[in-house]
């Protein structure tokens, strides 16, 4: 899995919050063979359908997220399963058994 923060941060605007710093990560996964693959995490609520990677024509599939700083914890959801993320380069054991990957941005 590939992580990456863009250089030029994204600025958004929340009545009342005042100005909002994001920053592009993009997450990307090699599973030729899978038939759908969804990041979940505590940036959409862990809803394991809400986010999907697009594949590409060598079996990739990757996404950008618009993220604010601070720490982010995901996990991969395949074809229906939870998989922890082989390649991120910090996890940390979750309370059902697995890892969560978790990226600081």
């Amino acid at each position: 899995m590939n992580q990456s923060t863009s250089s030029t941060p994204a600025r958004t605007s929340h009545a009342g919050a005042g100005t909002l710093e994001l920053h592009t990560v993009r997450i990307g996964y090699f599973q030729p063979d899978a038939h759908g693959v969804f990041v979940a995490g505590s940036f959409n609520d862990w809803d394991r359908g809400a986010t999907p990677l697009q594949r590409d024509s060598l079996g990739g599939w990757s996404i950008e997220l618009s993220l604010p700083s601070g720490e982010h914890r995901y996990r991969l959801v395949v074809d229906g399963d939870w998989h922890d993320d082989p390649s991120s380069a910090r996890m940390e054991a979750n309370p059902f058994g697995g890892f969560d990957a978790v990226m600081i941005v």
